[in-house]
Parts: structure tokens; sequence; C-alpha cells
């Protein structure tokens, strides 16, 4: 209505970005049979500036924390070719057991490839 992307679609594109870092990354896979994997547990956006419709966007995403069953997802939208974000977010990601319906450790070879690809000594 007032040729702007709506915010809603700002955690779509972050959404987005976490997926395909964490297939990149960790080879994650999906679906019923599906045990251990990741869920979200809080997740904060800031919104700096509009984005009109159309525009070519990036989502830039890292691990800035790794704890025992969680870590924290920094990631920032930027328009094509522009170095200032236009929208940041913060999403606390936990490591799950659906099974037992429960955190569980991130486990230790997933650990080390965070480790060793965002360069986080702890």
């Amino acid at each position: 209505m007032f040729g702007h992307i709506n915010n809603v679609q700002f955690v779509r594109y972050y959404e987005s970005g976490r997926i395909d870092y964490f297939h990149r990354l960790l080879d994650l896979k999906s679906g019923p049979e599906v045990n251990n994997s990741l869920i979200i547990a809080d997740i904060h956006v800031t919104f700096l500036r509009q984005i009109q419709h159309p525009e070519d966007l990036q989502v830039g995403s890292r691990i800035s924390r790794l704890g025992n069953s969680s870590f924290d997802f920094e990631a920032a939208i930027f328009l094509a070719n522009e170095d200032e974000p236009c929208s940041l977010s913060i999403a606390t990601c936990v490591w799950f057991n659906f099974q037992d319906n429960h955190s569980t450790p991130i486990p230790a070879p997933q650990r080390e490839t965070i480790k060793q690809f965002e360069g986080i000594e702890s």
C-alpha cells in the first residue's frame, strides 16, 4: 500500500539467509525423520530504513556467540551494492531434540565447523 516492503517480509528474508547458511555450512537435513536440529528461541529485528519495492537485496549472516546448546545468529539486510544496512537482526538458535522435546548440546562436528568458519575461540 505504501510502496515499501512490509516488516514481516524482513523476517522471511532473515529466515532465507539462516536456512542457506545452515545448509551450506552445517549440511543440515530437514523433514519428519530428523530428531535433532535447530529452533529459533528468540529473534529481534531493528528496522533502520524502508525498502521500496522492487529492490535487489543481500542478506549477510554470521554466528557471533557459541554456547553449549545455543548460539546467536546475527544478520543484516542491504540494498545491493550499498554498505549501510536497511535492517539488523539477532536470533538465538537452539539445538533441539524433537523426540525428547528439549535442548541438547550442539554436536561436536557442527561446533567445530562453526568455530573454524567464524573464528570463534570458545
